[in-house]
């Protein structure tokens, strides 16, 4: 049945548009790309994209709901609100992960919001649940003016959610002025569920859901998982939530630290296949069979494939926009990525990870500026994050060289959370300063179980770095004793194909520092060939690995020709970084080597 619709008066609003209009406008202005292909980052919390009329941000809706166990509905609806509108390609719908920093509605700023967000209206709504109904009541306001554009009352039970978000996403729409497409009007107008109880547990799972990062345990992914697995116990057909548990089962597969299990990925594709049998062409089924593919079979461009039929339906998602760009940067389509990450952190302004991703891609670009710019204004939205620090520090270092800032900033860094002992840390520090003493005894630390590779591929054995320091110090015999330690440990557990590919170089590695040198050079070309044919932007790691390999052991043409390989392409080290760090200092006295450094230039 339809929802019952009852019109708000509009004198309530013009009071709190008068009230809005006597407010200051924070204007937020970019600068244009200088030449040479630089770009700038948009400011940590703020969007990138231009306020256009056909701007809106979804702001949280408020609960006015007396039960404590019908708060959630307040957020899940709103959630579902964003999606509803963010299907209209002609619009630009901000997240709902950006729009929560302004839940409380007494302290809102339009204008001020507006200018955060760049959008040039919002649309504010409050929730009251009273049994089986539900009241939605929603308006469009102009956030310069204060003027409300369109509002509306919504009565319904909650299984005629479906229509009340159709209405609110096409009226939103007509007041902006933009087209809906009939396929967009047919995704809108579905019914995810026939089941009332599935769609409230599908609401609950998904608010679970949004308090996982790429940091999160895997107990916390797991709580995810049992959240969507008691959806689809009440409706086996719902395939939305299959296509969720796809997302959820192939992040920890990816995941070194959560679970690359064999029975994970069965997992990731079952409910890949549950997906597809009941909403085969679903965009969300799309994006989880795109998941899959990159996550669970390292085909970038299948995945690629499915996420652009998945973005037809889901124009404004941010999340799918980022794994676009991800799958573009696996294929080496550095301009492609780009775009992506941008308009990815432009839609979700407060994306912690897409943003990190963009400033350490413009970093290995070569782009010190718009790495440092964007890194820094993040760092100060979200200074525990170590990632973003790490990026900020390397930038500045990579423009002025200062080498006591950069250590006095890496060791100013909140500890790493795949790191919890700090010793990672420590040990990454003492080699910098060449404190290889140092270096030694904060590897020794029985706390210290492994290090995760700079991919997050795989926890290297601490017995591999313990045989680099060893080689440093010149102890042939304690190199040698940990380096075959280090290849006992790889060869004791199964590895992903992904992962194969970083054993492979650890264990060249291995060899190298225990004096095996014929075979650890022919073993590290191998690994690096292997892994660039691969994966673009994983190889370019390992491609840095081998080369720093083959300084530490004297091999100088296959770590110059490595070198200028790196600085011709992307490289994960900065060029400063080369001269500073130890490893590659033995170079330094070869003509080549400076003028490979001072060759490098911005892609």
């Amino acid at each position: 049945r339809q929802p019952v619709r009852r019109r708000v008066p509009a004198w309530a609003w013009l009071i709190a548009g008068a009230v809005v209009a006597l407010v200051a406008l924070a204007i937020f202005s970019r600068q244009s790309p200088q030449a040479g292909g630089e770009t700038h980052a948009p400011a940590a919390g703020k969007s990138a994209l231009a306020p256009n009329a056909k701007s809106v941000a979804v702001l949280p809706f408020e609960n006015l709901t007396a039960e404590p166990d019908s708060a959630f509905l307040a957020d899940g609806i709103h959630g579902e609100v964003v999606i509803a509108v963010g299907k209209v390609s002609a619009l630009t719908v901000i997240s709902r992960t950006a729009v929560l920093p302004y839940t409380d509605v007494k302290k809102r700023n339009l204008r001020q919001i507006g200018a955060d967000l760049s959008v040039a209206s919002v649309v504010e709504g409050r929730v009251q649940r009273a049994g089986k109904q539900v009241r939605i009541t929603v308006e469009l306001v102009d956030v310069r003016s204060g003027r409300q554009l369109w509002g509306n009352q919504f009565e319904f039970e909650l299984h005629d959610v479906f229509a009340t978000q159709a209405v609110i996403a096409r009226e939103v729409a007509a007041t902006l002025k933009a087209t809906l497409t009939p396929t967009e009007m047919t995704l809108i107008e579905r019914r995810l569920t026939q089941n009332p109880v599935a769609y409230e547990l599908y609401l609950r799972a998904r608010l679970v859901e949004e308090t996982n990062t790429a940091r999160s345990t895997l107990e916390q992914f797991e709580r995810s998982v049992a959240a969507y697995q008691r959806v689809v116990a009440e409706d086996p057909s719902f395939g939305l939530a299959h296509a969720r548990l796809t997302s959820l089962h192939g992040r920890m597969f990816w995941l070194a630290q959560l679970d690359p299990t064999p029975a994970r990925r069965a997992l990731a594709e079952a409910a890949m296949q549950a997906a597809v049998r009941f909403a085969p062409e679903a965009p969300e089924t799309h994006y989880a069979r795109g998941l899959f593919a990159y996550y669970c079979e390292n085909d970038w461009a299948r995945a690629l494939s499915h996420y652009q039929r998945a973005e037809a339906g889901l124009p404004n998602d941010a999340g799918l926009t980022g794994q676009i760009g991800y799958a573009h940067r696996r294929l080496g389509h550095w301009d492609e990525a780009m775009r992506c990450f941008e308009r990815a952190v432009a839609l979700d302004p407060r994306n912690l990870f897409d943003a990190g991703e963009l400033a350490s891609t413009f970093l290995q670009l070569r782009r010190f500026e718009a790495a440092g710019r964007l890194a820094a204004r993040f760092y100060a939205v979200f200074p525990g994050d170590y990632t973003t620090g790490d990026t900020r520090a390397r930038a500045a270092f990579a423009i002025d060289g200062d080498r006591k800032g950069l250590l006095d900033a890496l060791a100013k860094l909140p500890r790493d959370g795949r790191d919890p002992t700090g010793r990672r840390q420590e040990y990454e520090l003492a080699l910098l300063r060449q404190d290889f003493v140092g270096a030694e005894q904060a590897l020794a630390d029985p706390r210290l179980t492994g290090i995760f590779d700079r991919n997050g591929v795989i926890k290297e054995p601490v017995a591999l770095h313990r045989a680099l320091v060893a080689f440093l110090l010149g102890k042939k015999e304690a190199a040698r004793r940990f380096a075959e330690e280090a290849i006992a440990e790889y060869g004791r557990q199964p590895w992903t194909p992904r992962q194969r590919l970083v054993v492979a170089l650890g264990v060249a590695e291995a060899k190298a520092f225990a004096g095996r040198t014929e075979e650890a050079v022919g073993e590290l070309k191998a690994a690096t060939d292997a892994a660039l044919k691969f994966d673009a932007y994983g190889g370019n790691v390992v491609l840095t690995e081998a080369a720093r390999t083959y300084a530490a052991i004297g091999r100088r043409d296959e770590a110059l020709a490595a070198l200028r390989q790196m600085m011709t392409g992307i490289s994960r080290v900065t060029p400063n970084e080369v001269r500073l760090d130890p490893i590659w200092s033995r170079l330094k006295d070869d003509p080549r080597f400076e003028e490979i450094l001072t060759s490098a230039k911005p892609r």
